[in-house]
């Protein structure tokens, strides 16, 4: 029992103003909520921090006999999904996605103003109807980014909504950059639960495991970005309140922290190249998890065995330098120009091009090989953490470079199709070089990579439909992008004219 915190200001705040939207609006005196744009004119930082943070615990120890059944990804539909007004790569794949999406499928779009609706509506695949989009209004001096995964987590009926945005960095209080997710009340007619800790729906899964115990998993940094959060006012917040509040938001039988610790037992933030856990993780079915091997590391590499490799390639690319320039009686591979023949002085600028490329590809995959070390121990310390609460493991293929590159197979989405009632999943699929240059085209092609995780999926039983992926160019995939509703979505509110 986490209960109500007794410091500093009291719960139901200024005015006994307890709905946390209302008491934005009056912190900011008169700017409507989700609008406080950083002017705390009547009021300390601090303390209108103090006073939502109140406000929002009582509002969650309110929800606590509220309940409501939130279902596993694997569980769901795809009804609807939901994507936020954006541009560039991301804008791209939301195309790429709404490509492939079953005909039931309804989309939610927020949009900050005619424009943005009207650039996306512009971009809908050839015979998508207009029909299926249901617009969502907010603000225009809203922060909306793409990330739509990261602002919330629920479904059509109930969202939970964190202190503060996670995308990026950690928000502070009392500017959350998520409050703008309040019109799905009025628009949508979704309801809104408020909970005093902060996550990233990205860093966030529900599944069951081989118990049939319901668990939030939930990645490490949103632990300590609440406790950063409560410690810059004065206050402390453990472990196990953290988990407790997650428990009873979301009526699990009990919420797991996905992280490493030091030797003193304290948490580690996560790997920048696996921010949030969908980076590395997605649940397929009930007790079972997809979670990949790096399949380019050797079993035991370490630092100093790729180093060796390093310094041995860069030995190797000398003597077989020495051994060209010795072949076409020259001193140095820069004296090309005192060969008097043009066809052997092009051959030699050839070979000797051929030689730096070889060798520069050894060395740019030694190099991401020691980047993937500390993924590789990290993944390797979830799988086993993953065994002990429950769940089996079906692995799944990737490299040091495409985890380098935020190209994660695991970054997809998953749910069952209505209409087959097959579990299906939409796999992004990535190029296997990038461009040289901005805007050049690059292959996708479903062979390596691609191709092996694609089989193994469809082992499983999953109807793999591939989605060519732009958005991890921004650091993300399919899922980061998108928000997933519950089986029957309410009645659309408004249409697209």
């Amino acid at each position: 029992d986490w209960g109500v915190s007794k410091e500093g200001v009291p719960a139901e705040g200024e005015g006994g103003k307890s709905d946390v939207e209302s008491l934005m609006g009056v912190i900011s005196k008169g700017v409507p909520a989700g609008g406080v744009g950083g002017k705390y004119t009547d009021f300390g930082r601090d303390f209108t921090a103090q006073a939502i943070i109140d406000a929002v615990r009582e509002e969650a120890k309110g929800n606590i006999n509220k309940f409501h059944e939130f279902k596993p990804e694997y569980e769901r539909n795809l009804d609807t999904i939901t994507f936020f007004g954006t541009t560039g790569w991301i804008a791209s794949t939301q195309v790429n996605i709404l490509k492939v999406l079953p005909p039931y499928t309804q989309v939610t779009y927020f949009s900050d103003g005619e424009g943005q609706l009207s650039a996306f509506l512009r971009d809908l695949p050839a015979g998508f109807s207009v029909d299926r989009i249901t617009p969502v209004w907010v603000p225009r001096n809203e922060p909306l980014t793409g990330w739509a995964q990261d602002y919330t987590e629920g479904d059509d009926r109930v969202q939970i909504l964190p202190l503060t945005y996670l995308g990026g960095a950690a928000k502070p209080l009392p500017n959350p950059e998520n409050n703008f997710l309040h019109v799905l009340e009025k628009q949508m007619g979704t309801e809104i639960r408020c909970i005093p800790v902060q996550f990233g729906g990205g860093n966030v899964f529900l599944a069951r495991n081989n118990g049939g115990e319901l668990l939030l998993l939930i990645g490490a940094s949103d632990y300590l970005a609440t406790k950063a959060s409560y410690q810059e006012l004065g206050r402390e917040i453990s472990e196990e309140e953290f988990k407790a509040i997650l428990k009873d938001a979301f009526f699990v039988d009990r919420a797991v922290i996905v992280g490493r610790r030091y030797d003193n037992g304290n948490l580690m933030r996560q790997n920048i190249k696996m921010f949030h856990i969908d980076q590395i993780m997605l649940p397929i079915a009930d007790g079972w998890v997809a979670m990949p091997d790096i399949i380019s590391l050797e079993p035991g590499a370490t630092y100093d065995s790729l180093g060796e490799k390093l310094k041995k390639a860069k030995l190797d690319q000398a003597y077989q330098e020495s051994e060209l320039v010795k072949r076409y009686g020259i001193s140095d591979t820069a004296d090309a120009e005192s060969i008097s023949d043009p066809q052997k002085r092009e051959r030699f600028t050839r070979e000797h091009k051929e030689l730096k490329r070889k060798f520069a590809d050894i060395t740019e995959n030694l190099m991401a090989d020691m980047d993937a070390l500390p993924l590789r121990d990290d993944i390797s310390h979830f799988r086993k953490l993953m065994e002990e609460n429950g769940f089996s493991i079906l692995p799944i293929k990737t490299d040091s470079k495409h985890m380098g590159r935020y190209q994660s197979y695991t970054n997809g989405i998953i749910f069952k199709d209505k209409l087959t009632g097959k579990k299906t999943m939409l796999m992004p699929f990535f190029p296997d070089t990038l461009p040289d240059y901005p805007g050049q085209q690059v292959s996708y092609k479903m062979e390596g990579l691609n191709l092996e995780n694609k089989k193994i999926f469809e082992s499983f039983g999953i109807s793999v439909i591939p989605v060519e992926d732009y958005a991890f160019r921004q650091r993300g995939n399919l899922h980061c992008i998108s928000l997933f509703a519950a089986n029957e979505p309410l009645p659309q509110s408004c249409s697209v004219s």
